[in-house]
């Protein structure tokens, strides 16, 4: 891919000044790559916005820098850069694992309060479990009829929380189009504005009394991050949903789920426990066979057979939040990382 030759050769060419002390030419590529001396992936700017002096700002979740640049030298001022972000590409996300609501009501506060927390843990996004608000419909749980009124009042209220945080929501909440109730996560940008939806596509045999079936899938952007959302059953069990959005860019798909114990049922204490479900198995599976990284979160309730964690594009466990403890679980991702080769060999069948 262009995009990706592109990347290529800026990254060399920063590689080269590092290493031989030297400035490269870099006329009609202009690399903000401040951290890749670090393993992390910068911005590409174009040759205008990046001349000047070197300044870089924080943002909740990331660091935004640009480097001083001349048409005779390329790019100088590396020392700088590596001094203003080895952070540049690292970007902090927060899990929401928190109880499920008693009401609709309560489930608007609970995610203020958990907006509010992870702005104090300068979180980029934070990402709720599914059908957060109101709560999802199933498991004998006991969620008044859908209410579209209420919804909106909901998401208005959530959207003004994200904008005084600062920070990008992935919503797990429902939604009613042509009296259809659709699971859906509804994505808010820092600044408040809604984004758009990722309904369910695959809905589990269970839901489909309740609930009917999305179409279509998206990916999002938040700064220098790219997501995708894949809802609990089709995360689990159709492996496609989560190649879509890795081959277009995504470095990160999010899996807001609801799983709670049942009777007899297994109660696992260790990430992915040989002796528990295929589940936490099949979020590993997800990552490497992407090479992106998988974030599924849960609702904290005692006894659960899955819980939020976040997992690295090879497939190994980066954190995962205690069973059945509720807070937020806080990850460092580094999106450099994510490159999306597995899932881009993928052939046609």
């Amino acid at each position: 891919m262009l995009e990706e030759a592109v990347l290529l050769a800026a990254r060399q060419r920063l590689a080269q000044a590092i290493l031989s002390d030297g400035i490269p030419d870099t006329r009609g590529i202009m690399l903000v790559s401040i951290a890749e001396p670090c393993g992390l992936l910068g911005y590409l700017l174009d040759q205008g916005a990046a001349g000047g002096a070197a300044r870089g700002r924080r943002r909740s979740g990331w660091c935004e820098g640009r480097l001083p640049t001349s048409r005779a030298s390329g790019i100088v001022g590396v020392a700088q850069a590596i001094e203003l972000g080895c952070q540049m590409s690292a970007f902090r996300i927060a899990l929401a694992n928190i109880q499920f609501p008693a009401t609709p009501e309560e489930s608007i506060a609970l995610a203020e309060q958990a907006i509010a927390q992870a702005s104090i843990e300068r979180a980029g996004l934070i990402c709720f479990p599914e059908c957060f608000i109101p709560g999802y419909r199933g498991m004998g749980k006991l969620v008044p009829p859908p209410d579209p009124v209420f919804l909106e009042r909901a998401w208005s209220v959530i959207a003004a929380a994200a904008a005084r945080a600062n920070l990008v929501v992935v919503l797990g909440t429902e939604r009613v189009v042509d009296d259809a109730l659709l699971i859906t996560a509804l994505v808010i940008n820092r600044e408040g504005a809604i984004a758009g939806f990722q309904d369910k596509v695959q809905l589990d045999p269970s839901e489909e009394a309740t609930y009917s079936p999305g179409s279509g899938r998206r990916v999002f952007q938040a700064g220098p991050l790219t997501f995708g959302v894949a809802i609990c059953h089709e995360g689990w069990r159709y492996p496609e949903t989560v190649r879509w959005a890795a081959r277009r860019a995504a470095h990160i798909v999010f899996h807001p789920h609801f799983h709670e114990a049942e009777p007899g049922g297994y109660r696992p204490t260790s990430f992915a426990d040989p002796a528990n479900s295929f589940h936490e198995k099949a979020a590993l599976c997800r990552a490497a066979e992407n090479t992106c990284f998988f974030a599924t979160v849960n609702y904290a309730s005692a006894g659960s057979p899955t819980t939020s964690a976040v997992v690295r594009p090879d497939g190994t466990l980066l954190s995962y939040q205690p069973y059945g403890k509720p807070g937020l679980l806080i990850a460092d991702i580094d999106i450099t990382e994510a490159t999306g080769l597995l899932a881009a060999r993928c052939k046609s069948v």
